[in-house]
């Protein structure tokens, strides 16, 4: 969450920082004399925010369900092993800086190595690319070799500086008031809400209650609103009741005020409405879907076919030529991309043919 990219950042922007910054400096003859005691204090401290990393994290985040002991071990060395030595080494590559101090600083390789880093960033930050394993390793690789430049470099001291008691009282306030936020505002109602959410899965008979629970725990989260507008919608297709319906209405206009960036609430609304036979908020809940999703080809297959029952012909007819458009543009990408493979159709032959046959229908008829 916000601590893992908080810790991210630090990571990356740090040594980027210092290998930019334009007239960095060693400790003083002061600070010197404090050296060995912060070098002892590193070791105590990896430890014991290793040692937490392993003990906190099995009960926050516990092991899926497995059924072999392969499968667990599997699990126990990616979800707990690998991010304490994510830890201990991003920590070392930050201290590291601070604690050697021997041979020259090269700006020419700096330079190329800062661009190597940011391009690797701007390229690999597109679907979390950056965390592929042969992406992740040439980039911290590149990263380690751009601090070891930079810890070398010499320069003039600085002044020490100890901070008065007040300011040390104001920070440690600062840092509690910070994990007192954190806790009561984001963990705790993440922690209920997800607790309700798993009970609602396994509660017959309480999953409304419980996934309403869930909404109120986590006022930010849209998904106990989502999960629980599509469970009103499978009741109302097993008993065709009209409350169901509205109450997956309500449901779905709650998320999208929580999050108004997903088009699968206003897709969902959308299907409501049409079930509810108000083609109006139908169409005009599609046409927000499809202004988040602009590359869906089933949404607007979805707008054509209710312009069309609302008899505007040719808002269906645009529609479908855009559906033909997104489709066609997919399957010559596909084409490009897996030229040895059978297409695989993404809005399905059948729509794709329908929407084909619609163009060519609704255009002979009268312009409406």
């Amino acid at each position: 969450g916000p601590l893992g990219l908080i810790g991210f950042l630090a990571v990356v922007s740090v040594p980027l920082w210092r290998a930019v910054s334009r007239h960095p400096v060693l400790p003083s003859t002061k600070a010197k004399q404090h050296e060995p005691t912060f070098t002892k204090a590193i070791i105590p401290f990896v430890i014991i925010i290793s040692a937490a990393l392993l003990l906190i994290r099995p009960i926050l985040s516990p092991i899926p369900p497995v059924s072999t002991f392969e499968e667990k071990y599997a699990a126990v060395i990616v979800l707990y092993v690998f991010p304490v030595i994510v830890f201990i080494v991003g920590f070392l590559l930050l201290t590291g800086a601070l604690i050697s101090s021997k041979a020259e600083y090269v700006n020419i390789a700096a330079a190329g190595l800062f661009c190597a880093c940011v391009g690797l960033l701007i390229h690999n930050l597109i679907d979390f690319a950056i965390f592929e394993p042969s992406v992740f390793t040439t980039f911290w690789a590149i990263m380690a070799c751009l601090i070891a430049l930079g810890s070398h470099q010499k320069t003039e001291g600085q002044f020490v500086h100890e901070p008065v008691l007040f300011t040390k009282v104001l920070v440690a306030a600062g840092g509690l008031f910070f994990i007192w936020a954190y806790f009561n505002y984001a963990f705790v109602p993440a922690a209920k809400a997800g607790e309700n959410v798993k009970m609602a899965m396994q509660g017959i008979g309480y999953t409304h209650e419980y996934l309403t629970r869930a909404s109120k725990d986590d006022p930010l989260d849209p998904s106990p609103l989502n999960m629980n507008g599509r469970l009103y919608l499978q009741e109302y297709n097993e008993t065709k009741n009209k409350q169901s319906l509205e109450k997956a209405a309500a449901c779905f206009l709650s998320a999208i005020e929580r999050n108004k960036a997903d088009f699968k609430n206003y897709e969902k609304l959308s299907h409501v409405y049409s079930l509810l036979g108000d083609t109006d908020q139908a169409y005009k809940w599609g046409l927000e879907a499809a202004k988040r999703y602009p590359g869906s080809g089933r949404l607007q297959f979805n707008l054509a076919e209710i312009a069309e029952s609302m008899d505007k012909t040719t808002v269906a007819v645009g529609h479908y030529k855009e559906t033909v458009r997104i489709e066609e543009e997919y399957r010559r990408q596909f084409r490009q991309m897996y030229p040895e493979r059978v297409i695989v159709s993404r809005l399905g032959d059948e729509k794709y043919k329908k929407a084909k046959q619609k163009i060519d229908s609704l255009s002979r008829q009268p312009v409406i």
